[in-house]
């Protein structure tokens, strides 16, 4: 037969036997006792201190969108006192299903699969003891807008003083609209001088329309005269994420 010391107890935890020692756990004094018996009357007793809090996991959430296509690069920390670097999983989740990955690391790179709306991740972690901690966040997906000069064509000659630039961009994956546009317009005239113009839409100058899938951009109200030659770029435009793309 065998026992514990009085002063020990049983607790709520029993005795458990390993083959080779008994262990006990006592949650009330926060120790773990181990006896090991070679003889008949040999006996060993071990104390050691009691992990029972969860590790706490800080995942470092990227702040900026993630563009489709681009590596992702992913790192946390953990805070705990019997943390063993032992393997965690690593839960990324968009439209389309969730991927696990076995990580025993703080720290994993990967190209995410095309989506829309946004990246979740999710990282979970064991300490010594088997704890767990867990930490999530949410990252913005962004994909590139395509984007087409639609009139009027370059290298174009016009004598309309009302003439317009029209843009179409579309978005088949995600269906999302520009919110907002920038182009910058240099003007030539005969003499050689010339003038630099920023428009940014929605304004007066820069209109958008909405077609579905798709949104026409007219640029109008640009001050030439006859003979001036006119440069258009198309410097940037963003979704109402904060997405850019760059004609």
């Amino acid at each position: 037969s065998f026992a514990l010391s009085s002063t020990v107890g049983f607790g709520p935890e029993g005795i458990t036997w390993d083959g080779s020692c008994f262990w006990y756990t006592d949650h009330v004094q926060n120790f773990v006792f181990r006896v090991c018996l070679w003889g008949c009357f040999d006996s060993l007793a071990v104390g050691g201190c009691l992990d029972s809090r969860s590790p706490t996991i800080t995942l470092d959430c990227p702040v900026e969108p993630h563009y489709s296509g681009d590596s992702l690069f992913l790192s946390w920390h953990v805070d705990d006192l019997f943390f063993d670097f032992d393997p965690g999983s690593l839960i990324i989740g968009t439209g389309s299903g969730l991927d696990t990955f076995l990580v025993a690391d703080t720290a994993f790179g990967l190209i995410p699969s095309s989506g829309c709306g946004s990246l979740f991740v999710r990282i979970q972690a064991p300490d010594g003891f088997c704890n767990w901690g867990m930490d999530t966040c949410w990252i913005a997906i962004c994909n590139d807008l395509f984007t087409r000069l639609d009139c009027a064509p370059c290298g174009g000659f016009s004598s309309c003083s009302t003439q317009t630039l029209d843009f179409i961009v579309s978005d088949t994956l995600c269906g999302s609209a520009p919110a907002e546009v920038h182009f910058t317009v240099k003007i030539f005239d005969p003499a050689g001088d010339s003038t630099v113009l920023h428009r940014a839409g929605p304004s007066p100058d820069v209109v958008l329309l909405g077609l579905g899938d798709s949104t026409r951009i007219i640029l109008q109200n640009i001050p030439y005269s006859d003979g001036d030659s006119l440069w258009i770029s198309f410097d940037s435009l963003f979704t109402p994420g904060g997405c850019k793309t760059e004609p």
